[in-house]
This record gives structure tokens, sequence and C-alpha cells, in this order.
């Protein structure tokens, strides 16, 4: 999605924050976010609020939510939602492999700082307040109705597909596990189903 946009809009018109030095992250997001300053979390992201604000960036791309910002308008953002389950079966695998976390895949999803995250990306703000949602499963249907919706011309990108070390750390995750994980994250399970309702009505 950040690649479609970077050609729809240009470089200088999208904010990624992400780690410190990934190269994903924007330069203006490292300095004023990751930067050494005494400034709490929250006033360094009331900083880039007001230079999104100031230079009409077109995204902001983040694994932090966008409701922390002061200039987030819910009809101006969307999201994209994905399995519970299988979200969580990949980030797993993703850190096993990039962070090399050594916890088991059966300690991990019981870690409750893990379970429900997109209910906590949303931090309150309803589906129905977003611009456009969208489940995983259809991304191409969800990049056609952000296309209509905001005006866009973006192109379906597929940059991240699964790659041998992705197979490599893929969890063994039986029928009962998948039940255990599905009822720890049951928000977000909820959260899921309502995306999914929305597009059997065409929202």
């Amino acid at each position: 999605m950040r690649h479609a946009f970077c050609e729809q809009l240009g470089v200088d018109k999208i904010v990624s924050l992400f780690t410190k030095d990934g190269p994903e992250t924007s330069q203006i997001a490292r300095q004023i976010i990751h930067s050494s300053g005494d400034h709490g979390l929250q006033e360094r992201l009331d900083q880039l609020s007001d230079y999104i604000e100031a230079n009409d960036v077109g995204l902001f791309a983040s694994h932090i939510s966008s409701t922390l910002l002061r200039c987030f308008k819910p009809e101006k953002s969307f999201i994209v939602l994905r399995e519970p389950v299988d979200r969580i079966i990949s980030e797993y695998r993703y850190r096993r492999h990039r962070e090399g976390i050594t916890k088991s895949f059966e300690e991990y999803v019981s870690d409750p700082g893990v379970q429900n995250a997109q209910s906590k990306m949303l931090r309150g703000t309803d589906l129905g307040e977003l611009g456009v949602v969208g489940v995983f499963e259809q991304y191409d249907g969800f990049v056609q109705r952000l296309n209509e919706t905001f005006g866009f011309n973006l192109k379906v990108r597929v940059q991240n597909e699964n790659k041998i070390w992705s197979r490599i750390y893929l969890p063994h995750c039986g029928a009962g596990l998948r039940a255990k994980i599905a009822a720890a994250n049951a928000r977000d399970m909820a959260l899921y189903e309502q995306a999914c309702g929305f597009l059997e009505r065409g929202r």
C-alpha cells in the first residue's frame, strides 16, 4: 500500500513512521520521533502532526495508531483488517525471523500484549466512522474502493509475498490452538466480522 501511494503522490507527500533505523521510516519522522530530545512521545507526535498538516502530507503510514495524531480525521482514514488468527501467526513468524524472539508460539499468543492488536490500533474509533474499510483477503477490492472514495489511481502492489524464511518460521497451529487464539482475541474477531459485514452490504 505504501509503495502504491509513493507512486501516486510522490515520496515527499508520504510520512512513514516505523523503527528508528528502518529504511521505511521517513527522515522527518526519524528526526521528530526518534530524536534524543527531552520531549515526551505525545509531544513529538503533536510536532509530527503539525508537520503533516503544514506540508499537505497525503499519507501517514505506521505501526502506531494514527488516532494519536491530533490531525487525525476518521473520514479521511482507512484500515485493512486481517483475519485475527492468521494475523498473529504472521506476526510471530516475522518477529522470529527479524527480531530473533525465542518464545514458543504458544507462549507468544498467550501474551496479552500481542492480543487484540487491531482493536487497540483503533483506540475506540468506530469502523463506521472511517472513510474506507477493507480486509486483507479482499485486498484488490479494497484498493478499488480507496480509488473510488478518495479519487486516487492506486495500483495493486504486492511487495511482501511469503519468502522462504517466512515458511521456515511458520508455526504449527492446529484447530484447537486456533480456537484458543480466537477466544483470546475476541475483540479483534468481532471487529473483523463487522468489517466483513460492511463488505457484504457494499460498504
